[in-house]
């Protein structure tokens, strides 16, 4: 079965996201039964490393030098997604386009989450040095200005947000204040009066 046009746009999106991420699943929760049982099913030999994502070989061990090149051009790969996305928008159906909005704000909503917490999470891998910390940091800020950005140009009215599973909107109040001051309107005061 092949792709049609909108499943190849929104396909050719998906590795600007996830390539070259930087992550751990930490090994600290998991009781010996479920470390022995991933280990047997080669799953434990990558718990609580430092990985790379490679999209043609899935996950693989991080190497210091080598992907650290790949993760610092990482913002250009998550731009180049928005000059994508800006130019269907102008050329594409809007029912269609709007389909692949959601679709790729389901993706970034899940990545921003994820890297926000192995940047908050880090210790639970042990021998990480200052470089790896800084990587990840990195990644999560690369991740939150695409976000962001995406949010802006794509979702201009707040309300027009989709409901994720990530509370986005309580993130976008944390971590986007600038965004949040446009759409949050203070109290007025005469309402307050007759609270006592």
């Amino acid at each position: 079965m092949s792709e049609t046009p909108l499943e190849h746009f929104f396909m050719g999106l998906i590795p600007n996201l996830w390539e070259v991420l930087l992550f751990f699943i930490p090994d600290k929760n998991f009781t010996k039964e479920i470390k022995d049982a991933l280990y047997v099913k080669g799953i434990g030999k990558i718990t609580g490393k430092i990985l790379v994502m490679d999209t043609t070989q899935g996950p693989m061990p991080y190497k210091t030098g080598r992907d650290n090149k790949y993760a610092l051009f990482k913002a250009s790969k998550l731009e180049r997604n928005l000059y994508k996305l800006l130019e269907e928008r102008n050329n594409g159906e809007l029912s269609n386009f709007n389909y692949i909005l959601d679709k790729y704000y389901e993706q970034v909503e899940c990545i921003f989450y994820i890297t926000d917490w192995m940047n908050r999470n880090i210790k639970q891998v042990s021998n990480t040095d200052n470089t790896v910390k800084g990587l990840f940091e990195i990644q999560t800020v690369y991740y939150k200005k695409h976000l962001e950005t995406f949010i802006k140009h794509f979702y201009p009215n707040r309300q027009a947000v989709p409901q994720g599973k990530f509370d986005v909107l309580g993130k976008i109040q944390t971590y986007f204040p600038d965004i949040s001051k446009q759409y949050i309107k203070p109290l007025d005061n005469t309402d307050n009066n007759n609270c006592d």
